[in-house]
């Protein structure tokens, strides 16, 4: 796929999005940050984050699925960019942790100290350690943002139920179109007591996030690429129309639909600077994105600082482990999507 684009350097924005509305969770100051003040509460940076990871995942692992000969190959692919780094931090999590422990129970007798790492890698999240972080702000919590890990593993095997009909262009868009709508349907017309149901899966969550990957999916099968022409002709009416519907309270009618087009035309547009991050410092979004609860918690353990404070800190240390994650850990898996497995 050419890499003439944005999309290393959106998803590593939107990870520092994450970052900075957890900075004022975190640190005690409230759950609203500056944009959710500034919108009346209709808009998180966090949430821009989350959903526009989950937007240029759906259209570049549509990508992926198109590329792949086999889906073996394809689910190769996934487990290599995805599990890897997550054992990585969950290893680096459990040998930190005695630093900030806190229980009559012996650290290594702790039962929940053994199930963090299997727990988790198997994508069925186990937040909290009794003993760790029981006295900060946001108590408890070790790692809130693996949430959304399972989510991203559930679409990346929803995709390949598509495997069969890859080359069937006119066939991927009805499908990709159909099962977006769907989400945005299901997000209008359920009540919330449905919406809140939580098996696994939360329904709002999962609709919301589906929302967003299959309609970056959809824009790949349409075929929307770097070469489409008047790509700014097509984004600056549709920022104006969203600006328009924050102003009057209406983002949450179009969120979904404007905003996975909004995002796929920034990534598509090569941008001077901006679109050689990846090659200058690597892909640091996943291990930002990964690290970035924990570092912010135990900062916050050490130290009580103002949200400010843990927004600088959190991007120094931070932003060097992600470094770190992608030099040793990523690219080195990832090199591994070249060998050979079976099918």
């Amino acid at each position: 796929m050419d890499r003439n684009n944005n999309f290393d350097f959106l998803r590593l924005l939107f990870a520092c999005f994450v970052i900075i509305t957890h900075s004022y969770t975190l640190s005690g100051v409230g759950d609203i940050d500056f944009l959710g003040a500034l919108s009346n509460s209709q808009l998180q940076l966090s949430k821009i984050g989350v959903t526009g990871f989950f937007v240029i995942s759906g259209y570049l692992i549509y990508k992926s699925m198109e590329r792949s000969p086999t889906p073996i190959n394809y689910f190769w692919k996934r487990f290599l960019r995805l599990f890897p780094a997550l054992f990585v931090v969950l290893v680096f999590t459990i040998l930190v942790l005695p630093l900030v422990y806190e229980s009559n129970i012996p650290y290594l007798k702790n039962r929940e100290v053994w199930t963090y790492i299997p727990l988790n890698i198997i994508l069925y999240p186990q937040y909290t350690i009794g003993g760790v972080f029981e006295n900060n702000p946001y108590p408890k919590i070790i790692n809130g943002s693996l949430w959304t890990i399972r989510y991203e593993f559930l679409m990346y095997i929803a995709i390949a139920l598509l495997f069969k009909f890859r080359n069937n262009r006119n066939t991927m868009i009805k499908i990709t179109s159909l099962v977006w709508f769907f989400c945005l349907i299901g997000l209008f017309v359920l009540p919330q007591s449905i919406l809140q149901i939580n098996f696994i899966f939360r329904v709002k969550n999962l609709l919301q996030l589906g929302a967003c990957f299959w309609g970056g999916a959809l824009l790949a099968a349409i075929g929307l690429n770097s070469n489409t022409k008047h790509i700014f002709k097509i984004f600056v009416p549709l920022l104006i129309i969203f600006i328009v519907a924050v102003k009057y309270g209406l983002s949450d009618y179009l969120y979904y639909i404007i905003v996975p087009l909004l995002i796929v035309l920034i990534g598509l547009k090569p941008l001077y600077l901006v679109k050689d991050i990846g090659k200058v410092i690597g892909d640091l979004s996943y291990g930002t994105y990964l690290y970035a609860f924990v570092v912010q918690q135990f900062v916050v353990c050490f130290c009580r600082p103002n949200h400010i404070q843990l927004m600088l800190l959190t991007f120094i240390i931070t932003l060097t482990l992600a470094y770190i994650s992608w030099h040793l850990v990523e690219k080195r898996f990832i090199a591994l999507k070249r060998v050979s497995v079976i099918g």
